[in-house]
């Protein structure tokens, strides 16, 4: 019987620890429901009422695979099938565009278009997983920002705190916090990276070293840095600001020759950070600053 009594989450991770399983309106359905879980030859059943949502261990249907099909058949009390959902195991990539789609594709295969997030009209200037993959963050030009759930693909939060068009988003390595940059570009107006703390979404430090223009923000890998770009007063030349992150204060500065730095990079080990800078009027040019020895090598 197909419809909406039984909802699989729609995009589940190879390695993922968990998955969930949650019932529609089971009102009509005969004795004491239950949903049983298929994947690989293995399976596990639970009891699920009307509207709950039924959490499986991975390890309950012989861990997650990447290409796995996983598949949750609704039973009534007398093991009769009610209906059936399934999803296949997959990584993800997310892109956003003009005019405010975010498309989420399979990461297998031939990348078929898994959703597309649409609750916009303003343009996607970032977009941004978090590490746990539970949510995807998207930087709108309408100054604000919308939180997804992938389980649902619906938003979550939204954070209007912003005056200016969002350019970059970016989730600390464990999740806790979610930096948020924000400028106009072009515009003679300060430039403001927010970070928000990611369990009630409120901000927890706003950092205004850019003059304008700020482009991008980054985390270190070992979440104790935040670095951001753009454009520095009063020479006007691009600047990037690392700030430590138990109390944000800014631990460095330094400048690049051109007008603007439009995107920052940590490297893995978080001993060196690359950011290019240049305007389409003027010179560019990409730089990486060794915070060993505090040189800035222009390559």
């Amino acid at each position: 019987v197909p419809g909406d009594l039984i909802d699989l989450q729609n995009q589940i991770f190879p390695g993922a620890d968990e998955f969930d399983v949650t019932a529609g309106n089971l009102e009509d359905v005969d004795g004491q429901a239950s949903v049983e879980v298929e994947n690989d030859g293995e399976s596990a059943t639970k009891d699920i009422d009307d509207g709950e949502t039924v959490e499986f261990d991975a390890t309950e249907v012989g861990g997650l695979d990447d290409g796995d099909e996983v598949t949750a058949t609704l039973l009534d009390g007398d093991n009769n099938e009610l209906a059936t959902d399934s999803t296949t195991v997959s990584g993800a990539l997310a892109y956003g565009a003009q005019g405010g789609d975010t498309f989420v594709h399979s990461a297998t295969g031939d990348f078929e278009l898994a959703q597309t997030l649409d609750e916009t009209d303003a343009d996607v200037n970032s977009v941004a997983w978090s590490p746990d993959a539970d949510q995807i963050a998207i930087g709108l030009s309408d100054a604000t920002v919308q939180v997804y759930s992938v389980d649902t693909f619906e938003i979550e939060a939204t954070l209007d705190d912003p005056d200016d068009p969002v350019q970059s988003v970016a989730w600390s390595p464990d999740g806790d916090q979610l930096a948020v940059g924000s400028s106009d570009i072009g515009a003679a107006e300060d430039g403001i990276a927010r970070v928000y703390s990611t369990d009630t979404f409120e901000v927890e430090a706003e950092l205004d070293e850019v003059s304008r223009d700020l482009t991008s923000v980054a985390w270190s890998p070992d979440g104790e840095s935040l670095a951001y770009g753009g454009v520095v007063s009063p020479s006007l030349e691009g600047g990037v600001f690392v700030h430590e992150t138990d109390n944000f204060n800014l631990e460095h500065e330094f400048n690049s020759d051109e007008e603007r730095v439009n995107d920052v990079a940590w490297s893995p080990d978080g001993d060196q950070l690359a950011f290019g800078a240049g305007t389409a009027a003027g010179d560019d040019g990409l730089y990486v600053h060794d915070f060993d020895d505090g040189q800035t090598t222009d390559i």
